[in-house]
């Protein structure tokens, strides 16, 4: 189409020199590359430059260019789009879905270890290409997956009210067969939630949220065993600040999943 592409393959000089052998070696081109060698690696190197890259000072010692995976980068990639999808309706949310699938996809938790690193669920800066994972980055990427993951799981706070979003739940989030969440509750005391079969249960502010097949719309349950239900999917201010202020009143939330 017109366009100049660079050869991905060639990484570094090493791989140029590779190819340019392996061009000599063929009688039609071995005139040219004799001629040529030296020139087409000062264009390389001045094109590329990569004498410069050596992290993030001129006085660090590695390479972080070319074949390097920036987890962390993947990581401010996933959280940006997670929040775009918040945002998102329709057919617009769901290719917005998919890809932030596919991003997800490439973070630790989808990699070998040999692909990471390291242990994969350990949150790193990057992975250079001759190396394994480093520099931890607790600060950053830990943060970013704890608000993509709440993002993911349909729970955020609008105008200061929790709202539950369950159609932004994917299949593979839900339970394929009955099972339990274990959480420690305010009081200290460890406790235990069945969750049925194609249900989902987490924790808000160590209130636990169940989302069930059923009707839609979203229960709150306080600590004197009353009900109170909503037909939406947004509890109104008084509770959500109970539960944000963990003050005990609220002690247990449920959202219908009226999607099968």
């Amino acid at each position: 189409g017109g366009d100049v592409r660079f050869a991905a393959a060639l990484t570094n000089a090493r791989e140029l020199d590779a190819q340019l052998d392996r061009l000599a070696a063929e009688p039609a081109c071995a005139p040219l590359v004799a001629r040529d060698r030296a020139a087409v690696q000062a264009l390389y190197e001045r094109v590329f430059n990569h004498r410069t890259f050596l992290g993030r000072s001129t006085t660090m010692f590695g390479f972080e260019g070319l074949g390097s995976v920036y987890w962390h980068m993947v990581s401010k990639l996933h959280l940006a789009l997670a929040e775009t999808v918040q945002q998102a309706e329709g057919d617009e949310r769901s290719a917005l879905a998919e890809a932030l699938a596919e991003v997800r996809a490439g973070l630790g938790p989808a990699k070998t270890p040999a692909e990471f690193g390291a242990f994969p669920c350990d949150p790193y800066s990057h992975t250079p290409a001759h190396a394994g994972a480093q520099q931890p980055g607790m600060t950053g990427q830990v943060k970013e997956e704890i608000i993509a993951r709440r993002a993911r799981l349909g729970v955020s706070v609008v105008d200061g009210c929790l709202t539950f979003a369950p159609a932004r739940l994917r299949r593979a989030d839900r339970l394929a067969a009955p099972g339990q969440l274990d959480w420690v509750d305010l009081d200290g005391r460890e406790r235990r939630l069945a969750v049925p079969a194609g249900g989902l249960a987490v924790t808000v502010c160590q209130v636990p949220v169940l989302f069930r097949p059923g009707p839609a719309g979203c229960s709150a349950f306080r600590r004197d065993g009353r009900c109170e239900p909503f037909s939406g999917s947004t509890l109104p201010p008084g509770i959500s600040q109970a539960i944000f202020h963990r003050t005990g009143e609220i002690v247990a939330i449920e959202v219908g999943l009226s999607a099968p």
